[in-house]
């Protein structure tokens, strides 16, 4: 593997402001956040309701499996 030499392990210390930020970030995306319709996802560029399908359930894997690590 070319990439050896990197490391994917976070200590509590790092992972802390992290995931601070990222709260900060998603309550003041929140209110411009939006649900498309079945169609609407449809029309864009190399999406198909198949694929927001597969987005969707990967994220509600990911949130209810937080000890889960990309290998």
């Amino acid at each position: 593997m070319p990439y050896q030499n990197l490391t994917s392990t976070l200590d509590t210390a790092a992972v802390a402001p992290i995931m601070t930020s990222l709260a900060t970030m998603q309550t003041t995306l929140a209110p411009h956040s939006i649900n498309l319709t079945p169609d609407e996802i449809t029309r864009m560029f190399k999406m198909s309701i198949n694929r927001q399908s597969l987005g969707s359930r990967s994220i509600q894997i990911a949130e209810a499996n937080p000890t889960l690590k990309l290998a």
